[in-house]
């Protein structure tokens, strides 16, 4: 299966979507950190832009999607703005990018006071045609 990462950092949620998936990253899209993400994925599309500005299309075909947006406006420390924030609200983003692509996975990773907009998020993806799952991290 092929990954597409939007937010993508260093690669940390792709390299566990990998692993969970036996998948292997096709694209990763993120301004920061691509110097990083080259060295892990030199076979991988780096793609250096401001998530807004990306049209989903231009990029090559995935199986799953898979981001980490932004916290700050879901977190305890940020200022509570919610998914409508300005950083939080580029979780708009993933369901643009969803729409786009359709993939048939997608998996997010955020804060746990993401879960305080469960039915936003499962109206959002129903929408799409996807159902929701929550997968609580594992202790090591």
């Amino acid at each position: 299966m092929k990954v597409g990462s939007l937010f993508a950092g260093i690669g940390g949620l792709d390299l566990a979507v990998e692993w969970a998936f036996d998948a292997s990253t096709v694209w990763q899209l993120d301004q920061v950190n691509a110097a990083v993400r080259r060295r892990h994925w030199p076979d991988a599309l780096q793609v250096e832009a401001d998530v807004q500005t990306v049209d989903p299309s231009s990029l090559p075909a995935i199986d799953i999607l898979c981001g980490g947006f932004p916290c700050q406006d879901l977190s305890v420390a940020g200022g509570h703005a919610g998914l409508d924030g300005e950083r939080s609200g580029l979780y708009r983003e993933v369901l643009r990018f969803t729409r786009a692509l359709v993939p048939s996975w997608v998996v997010i990773e955020n804060v746990p006071a993401l879960l305080h907009y469960r039915q936003r998020l499962e109206g959002d993806f129903a929408e799409l045609g996807y159902g929701l799952t929550r997968v609580k991290a594992r202790a090591s």
